[in-house]
């Protein structure tokens, strides 16, 4: 039964797009994968190629941004029956083989999780690595650590429909950062996990973001954190003091210590 859609927002990324589906090689091809055009200037299309699974690009006709493109994508899912998994997947990023009958074993022996992120390997422009990720496994490091990073690489995580069909969006209010405001929301409700091995490969945009775009970014996790304050957990004094530092402190310093430290 195809329970499982993927989903991915493109926008002006031909190129990537394919390179990303190309990656994809699983045992079982039970899935779709669902590709939103987010106005592309010139309309995405699969130049022929055949996959063992299904693809639709549903074309936006208006550029509606990363969050807009989401949440259409999650909209027309919300009406699809039959589906009980999204699995969230982005231009320029390499897959493993199998990934996702990784997690869905996972989330067949531990039907409690409604999230499941895993680890991943950054590469640069050139694909050169730049730094694996290390990040917390369980529901419960998860839950006292997020206040302090991002505990999901966006791209690898999984999780139910049951969030969607409850009404859960990306909100517009967190630009740059439309991600991890959802994922407090979801791992203040849920029961959330990570896998330790690394599922992707990940193009690291960061280093590549504009100063204006990180000043944004910053200040939508600033807001982030006092919107889901908890002045009972010191992780959030830490988190908040870490943002504030993220907003003097050169980018190149911070992706330094990340490196050393993953």
């Amino acid at each position: 039964m195809r329970d499982l859609i993927v989903l991915m927002p493109v926008y002006n990324d031909q190129k990537d797009m394919i390179r990303t589906l190309d990656s994809i090689n699983e045992d079982n091809n039970d899935f779709s994968v669902l590709i939103i055009d987010d106005g592309s200037k010139i309309p995405l299309t699969l130049n022929n190629k055949q996959y063992k699974f299904t693809v639709k690009i549903h074309r936006l006709t208006v550029n509606k941004g990363i969050t807009g493109a989401l949440n259409a994508g999650l909209d027309l899912i919300s009406e699809m029956d039959n589906i009980r998994y999204i699995a969230r997947l982005d231009a320029g990023d390499i897959q493993v083989k199998n990934r996702f009958k990784t997690q869905r074993l996972y989330f067949n022996k531990n039907q409690k999780t409604k999230l499941l992120g895993s680890n991943v390997s950054f590469y640069d422009v050139n694909g050169a690595a730049v730094f694996d990720t290390n990040l917390p496994l369980t529901d419960a490091a998860i839950k006292k650590e997020k206040f302090i990073r991002s505990c999901f690489i966006h791209p690898t995580v999984m999780f139910s429909k049951e969030i969607i069909e409850e009404g859960l969006r990306y909100s517009e209010n967190y630009p740059c950062a439309e991600d991890y405001e959802l994922f407090l929301r979801i791992t203040n409700k849920y029961e959330v996990a990570n896998l330790s091995d690394k599922l992707l490969f990940c193009h690291d945009r960061a280093n590549g973001i504009s100063i204006t775009r990180r000043k944004k970014q910053i200040s939508s996790v600033l807001k982030c954190l006092l919107t889901h304050r908890d002045y009972k957990s010191p992780y959030w004094y830490v988190g908040i003091g870490k943002v504030l530092a993220q907003y003097f402190v050169p980018r190149s310093v911070f992706s330094y210590i990340k490196a050393r430290l993953s």
